[in-house]
């Protein structure tokens, strides 16, 4: 995905550590000996210690935003209007509710081609197009899956 593909649900909370006192406990217990020198890697070292121990205990989520129904997004907000929009909500957040990003399935689509797509917007590199039909294929089996699933 491009960075500017995704992008924060903006009725949700952004990524905030202020709130978690367990930081504090774990970066005291290394910050005894420091130094100017070690200062970026005691910091680095306590950040990643918690947000890997933090996605091992509650790891980020995947979903559709219209699974809700059509009035909301499941996060405070209205459903989103392209019903193959998708949610990754990470555990990052002042609360429970985590931070929340969106993706449109169209965008990661639009990137795959975009990736392996000539000067005339072809995909004719023979890598490129396996990829195109695999994800294709698998697109049509789920298609089908949830069509199955409708009726």
């Amino acid at each position: 995905m491009w960075p500017d593909e995704m992008h924060h649900v903006t009725h949700t909370p952004r990524i905030d550590l202020r709130p978690w006192t367990f930081l504090c406990i774990t970066a005291r217990r290394r910050l005894k000996s420091i130094s100017n020198d070690n200062l970026g890697k005691i910091i680095g070292d306590v950040a990643t210690d918690v947000i890997q121990s933090v996605f091992d205990e509650d790891p980020p989520q995947l979903n559709f935003g219209i699974e809700w129904g059509d009035d909301e997004d499941g996060h405070g907000g209205p459903a989103p209007a392209d019903a193959a929009t998708m949610y990754v909500r990470l555990p990052l957040g002042p609360s429970d509710d985590g931070c929340v990003y969106a993706v449109s399935l169209e965008g990661a689509v639009d990137h795959v081609i975009e990736l392996y797509e000539d000067i005339e917007g072809k995909v004719t590199d023979p890598k490129g197009q396996e990829v195109c039909r695999k994800i294709a294929t698998r697109l049509r089996v789920l298609a089908a899956k949830l069509d199955a699933a409708g009726s």
